[in-house]
């Protein structure tokens, strides 16, 4: 009885060194995984590759890649849109590409609209017009996990100083990065890469000084991954079946 007790015993301490140290490995190996992903906001798609209209209020449209889009207008409405660069409307010949001043081709960028007027209603603004005057607002991208990585951004037409983005990791910042003045239909780039090392962030918010647009958005970046609970709960459970039984004194 005593030997097969003690055979009891050695089983169960093999059993559970196993165990524990296969959770060992997967919290490791879990908290270091990371999907590599540089996901480019173009504002022609969204992320399940449907075209995108110009004068289309921009959302959710990548949504499916974690990413939220909000605005903030302070002289007019809350919401970001696309203009068709190629095509522009609004009496915005400075929004062009290519244009008089810059030999890029964005097609649609992203802009703080001064109106959101659909007289057809068909779910598009009419003439999509970007909002001039002093700082008028801002346009945020929020995602649903934290990233580690660098952002870049392009912009167009902007010609007041003060344009930039600033990085947030649960609302508080984390990095910021200006643009300077472009002049009049100029296009530039800003890069986090170009003044940091990776950011880990939640939360980007392009600040626009004046009229202007956003052309495309490159997030260069991994996803930091969740904690694997249940899986350590299921190995937890395994464990406790594989423990081996008591047998009744007799």
């Amino acid at each position: 009885m005593l030997q097969t007790r003690n055979a009891q015993g050695i089983q169960l301490m093999k059993s559970s060194k196993l165990i524990f140290t296969l959770i060992a490995i997967l919290s490791l190996s879990l908290m270091s995984q990371t999907v590599k992903a540089a996901l480019v906001l173009d504002f022609d798609t969204d992320s399940y590759g449907n075209a995108i209209q110009a004068g289309q209020f921009i959302d959710d449209e990548y949504a499916n890649w974690g990413i939220n889009i909000t605005a903030y207008n302070q002289y007019g409405p809350d919401f970001a849109i696309t203009f068709d660069s190629a095509n522009p409307t609004g009496n915005d010949p400075d929004l062009k590409t290519p244009g008089y001043n810059n030999s890029v081709d964005l097609n649609n960028v992203l802009i703080l609209p001064t109106y959101i007027t659909d007289n057809n209603s068909d779910g598009y603004v009419d003439d999509p017009n970007d909002q001039a005057g002093n700082n008028p607002g801002n346009i945020t991208f929020t995602f649903d996990q934290a990233q580690i990585g660098s952002v870049d951004i392009g912009f167009l037409d902007i010609e007041e100083s003060g344009t930039g983005m600033s990085l947030f990791l649960n609302n508080v910042a984390v990095g910021s990065v200006g643009i300077g003045t472009l002049g009049d239909n100029g296009y530039g780039e800003i890069s986090t890469s170009s003044f940091y090392s990776d950011l880990t962030f939640d939360k980007v918010v392009v600040n626009l000084s004046g009229s202007g647009a956003i052309g495309t958005v490159t997030f260069d970046t991994t996803t930091v991954p969740e904690p694997a609970s249940m899986s350590l709960l299921a190995i937890g459970a395994l464990m406790i079946g594989m423990r081996p039984k008591r047998r009744n004194a007799h």
